[in-house]
């Protein structure tokens, strides 16, 4: 058995260091795929001797996550792979589930996806918390490789893993769990999900409600039902997080979409709270941007159908 983690990156310095340290406890290798990182990614990954750092030399016209895993999935295969991780950057596994993985892999059949709660952690006057509601919200980390499995395209929110998940297994909060981060890096936060906002109207598969339902998670500011964070590993090694951080590559890239499709086609985005993106409509326009989005009643229902889809539990 190989257990090889899988990590598209680009720019994510910022919490490198403190998801390297919790990948190489269950990692026999990590593959990283860099997205062309202006930061100092080379020099951190130096620090642990598991990782391997591919560049992502395809050029594209959006961006294409799901080309993205594909590579990473191939570099994991060339290297002897039997069971793939597929973690962002800016996710770590619970600091106990973490140690027993290995164990838990161990009994996967062939082509079995494994599906974790998936909790978005926030700070709140210094702790650590998230919503008592992300217990259930589940999504696919783990891939017992069958050798022949790849991704569908999909340019942004792709599957985590391959194949068409006919094996599925789940585990309760209790057994373990992935704790997101990128609230810690809020503003940095708000432009990515911005860029991603935009760069999915571009792409034009979806509309401009859609993508604002999808997206608007990632909003909140503040827990609704605050749960205090437990998690030794992550209480122990969040020092080695930088909330400060750079957030001028996004800023960049959205500047450069607006400028190619004309400002006001990204009106009906949910975006304009972000004072840098109001400031440049309103210069470029003369007036405020107006984002029209689903009303509250439709995304409650659309929330609650999604709690009921992902609240199956093993």
């Amino acid at each position: 058995m190989k257990i090889i983690t899988l990590v598209p990156v680009k720019n994510e310095g910022w919490i490198l260091r403190f998801s390297l340290k919790n990948f190489s406890l269950f990692s026999d290798e990590i593959i990283i795929l860099d997205d062309h990182s202006t930061d100092d990614l080379l020099e951190i990954a130096q620090e642990y001797p598991k990782v391997r750092v591919v560049p992502f030399e395809t050029t594209e016209r959006h961006v294409d996550m799901s080309l993205r895993r594909n590579i990473l999935l191939q570099e994991g295969r060339r290297s002897n792979g039997t069971h793939f991780v597929f973690l962002d950057a800016d996710e770590t596994f619970s600091g106990e589930f973490s140690k027993k993985l290995k164990e838990t892999v161990s009994s996967m059949d062939k082509g079995a996806t494994l599906f974790l709660p998936w909790v978005l952690i926030r700070q709140d006057n210094g702790e650590l918390c998230f919503n008592s509601t992300d217990r259930s919200i589940y999504k696919d980390f783990i891939f017992s490789d069958d050798g022949t499995s790849t991704y569908k395209k999909q340019f942004l929110s792709e599957e985590r893993t391959p194949g068409d998940h006919t094996l599925k297994t789940y585990h309760s909060f209790e057994t373990g769990y992935v704790l997101h981060f990128q609230k810690i890096a809020q503003k940095r936060n708000q432009l990515k999900q911005a860029w991603y906002r935009c760069s999915e109207l571009v792409e034009g598969s979806r509309s401009a409600r859609r993508i604002n339902a999808t997206y608007r998670h990632s909003k909140e500011s503040v827990a609704r039902n605050k749960e205090l964070l437990k998690d030794e590993f992550t209480l122990s090694n969040f020092k080695d997080i930088r909330t400060d951080a750079d957030y001028d590559f996004y800023i960049q890239q959205i500047s450069t979409l607006f400028e190619q499709k004309n400002i006001v086609f990204f009106e009906s985005l949910d975006i304009w709270d972000i004072p840098e993106l109001r400031e440049m409509f309103v210069r470029k326009v003369g007036r405020g941007p107006e984002a029209r989005v689903f009303p509250d009643w439709l995304l409650f229902l659309n929330d609650l159908k999604n709690k009921v889809k992902n609240s199956i539990i093993q």
